[in-house]
């Protein structure tokens, strides 16, 4: 056979070594740099309108100073189980009832605590998929409250309506009224004492760390949705101050 009939087909087959060895990389790693610089692109575009955003939301934050002590109060980051005692003690002299009982669960014990987990999240920029972020998702976590006070109806229905409408987030379980039941060195035959049976969640949640701003959706515009502020803080009418500690004695004795 003779050498001038192998140049052509080892010629091509040198061209495909090249191809696949060489050439073929690169074209990927081509294609892989344009779609990041792309994506960085499109980053450097949004990240004025985003600086511009988070300033205005602080200014904003500044302003409705009310409005942001109203929303960590009604909804914590920490449990706050003193705060619900307070609440519920508070309410109860109010309304004219005693409190019998009060039984809390931890978070955790029952079967509707929820706990925050990690996540992948995947962001999308201009159809390019970004490098997936490891951002810690919270979930709210859950304590519950049952109380049982005693009092004559009125002051246990009104009791009720107070909690309902109290400046903490919560989600009634069940209420209930009954006959109290007497105990047998009780000397009270006032028949019209009654018990009342109140259980509730409480939730709270720890603020959520994202490591990355560019495309979370609070950033995405200068303003705050006050929709469910406003109907919130319409429906709350039992407005409790939190309780400060009681100064005891003189700073200095000696004076």
């Amino acid at each position: 056979m003779s050498l001038k009939l192998l140049v052509i087909p080892f010629s091509i087959l040198l061209i495909l070594i090249l191809v696949i060895g060489f050439v073929k990389p690169d074209i990927g790693l081509l294609q892989e740099k344009q779609a990041t610089y792309a994506t960085k692109l499109d980053q450097a575009k949004n990240i004025d309108t985003l600086l511009g955003n988070i300033d205005a939301l602080s200014a904003l934050l500044k302003s409705e100073s009310e409005a942001d002590h109203f929303v960590r109060n009604y909804f914590p980051q920490e449990m706050d189980q003193g705060r619900v005692i307070d609440i519920l003690n508070f309410l109860a002299s109010k309304s004219g009832v005693a409190v019998d009982t009060m039984h809390f669960e931890e978070p955790g014990s029952g079967p509707i605590a929820a706990s925050a987990e990690v996540a992948l999240e995947e962001t999308v920029s201009a159809g390019v998929p970004l490098a997936g972020i490891l951002s810690r998702v919270a979930t709210p976590k859950t304590f519950s409250t049952e109380i049982i006070v005693k009092g004559r109806y009125e002051n246990i229905k009104n009791f009720f309506q107070r909690v309902a409408h109290m400046n903490r987030a919560h989600k009634t379980r069940y209420f209930s009224i009954k006959t109290a039941e007497k105990r047998g060195d009780s000397k009270d035959d006032d028949t019209e004492i009654l018990a009342g049976s109140f259980r509730a969640d409480f939730d709270f949640m720890e603020a959520a760390k994202k490591q990355n701003a560019l495309y979370a959706a609070t950033f995405t515009k200068g303003t705050f949705a006050m929709t469910s502020y406003t109907i919130i803080s319409d429906w709350v009418t039992e407005n409790i101050p939190l309780l400060e500690k009681p100064v005891s004695g003189r700073p200095n004795p000696f004076q």
